[in-house]
């Protein structure tokens, strides 16, 4: 079952359900969400760390643009447009 068969299948359960698993779900909903891990605390450490010096020097406007980047390796192997 795929993601959006498995929501409709939950969505018509739902319709039909009465106040007690209503409550459960609430209840499981709420938890759910206080105890949510954000991707980037996921991470290893040391990316972590790379991630937010690179966030760091993009603030202070020491970056590179796309544009650049690629007119400098296009002329270094010699590739056109």
């Amino acid at each position: 079952m795929n993601t959006v068969e498995l929501r409709q299948e939950i969505i018509n359960s739902l319709a039909n359900a009465d106040e007690r698993v209503l409550r459960m779900i609430s209840s499981l909903l709420d938890n759910y969400k206080k105890n949510k891990v954000e991707p980037f605390d996921e991470l290893p450490e040391i990316v972590q760390k790379i991630l937010l010096k690179s966030n760091q020097e993009a603030k202070q406007g020491k970056v590179t643009s796309h544009k650049e980047i690629m007119s400098k390796y296009r002329k270094e192997f010699n590739v056109s447009e």
